[in-house]
């Protein structure tokens, strides 16, 4: 049986389901296009001053409307269910972490803000957008409102970035410098890149085509009563419970007779 917040949630966030699935499918395709512009960045044009930086600055525009794009699907995960906790911390940490990330892109492509200003502000919104992946993740999880496998690559790619960059920070104690301090910048800030770069796309395609399925169930006409419910997928997507066993007829000699039905049944 599905618990009566799953419930809840089900019907109020299936109108929503195909806009989310829009919105998580697109922002996966900007982000692995952000994520190339990136490393072909620094492939190519990093330390290379007489080769421009178009493509350091494609990947800042590309990287704030993938920030922007996610921003209703993060409002479609932290509304439903409800529980007052993930509202809060969708509202106190996604959210503004999401616009924060959204606006710093173009700010710096056009000389708002310098370099050396854009990228701590950018570095702390995207670890505040890790910590609320997880967070929803796994309360998404706990209360049954995403499938499980869906949910733990949330909680995967949130802690996988905040362990990377937790690791670097351990740098900041070693002499300035030093080769051990490049080490760990190096290791911490590789794995977090790794990270967000592989795992916020799987994440994002595994959500759409949640939505997308609960949107396609949603709209499908309900199973007549009696008839075979197939379980694990239409449960996995939101659809209602099985119907309940139809009674005993009531022509039997003793319609109390669990036995006597079965053996007529």
């Amino acid at each position: 049986m599905i618990s009566t917040s799953r419930s809840r949630w089900r019907g109020r966030i299936a109108p929503n389901a195909r806009t989310a699935a829009f919105f998580a499918f697109a922002s996966a395709i900007v982000g692995i296009v952000s994520g190339l512009l990136l490393i072909a960045f620094y492939a190519v044009q990093a330390g290379r001053p007489e080769r421009g930086d178009w493509l350091g600055q494609a990947n800042d525009l590309t990287g704030s409307l993938f920030s922007a794009l996610i921003i209703p699907v993060a409002l479609a995960l932290g509304a439903y269910p409800p529980q007052p906790r993930m509202r809060r911390v969708t509202l106190a940490l996604g959210i503004p972490a999401l616009v924060l990330l959204t606006v710093v892109g173009p700010l710096l492509v056009f000389g708002v803000l310098s370099f050396t200003v854009q990228t701590p502000i950018a570095v702390a919104a995207f670890e505040g957008i890790a910590a609320w992946l997880f967070l929803v993740s796994r309360w998404q999880r706990k209360a049954g409102a995403l499938p499980a496998r869906v949910a733990r690559v949330g909680e995967y790619v949130g802690s996988g970035v905040l362990a990377g960059t937790g690791f670097a920070a351990l740098g900041l104690l070693l002499p300035w410098q030093s080769t051990p301090q490049l080490i760990v910048f190096g290791v911490g800030a590789a794995f977090a890149f790794i990270c967000s770069l592989v795992g916020f796309p799987i994440w994002q395609l595994l959500v759409g085509r949640h939505f997308a399925r609960a949107a396609r169930l949603r709209s499908a006409p309900p199973p007549a009563r009696g008839a075979a419910y197939r379980g694990r997928k239409r449960r996995a997507a939101g659809w209602p419970p099985p119907p309940l066993r139809s009674k005993p007829p009531a022509t039997l000699a003793n319609p109390r007779s669990s036995s006597d039905w079965r053996a007529r049944t």
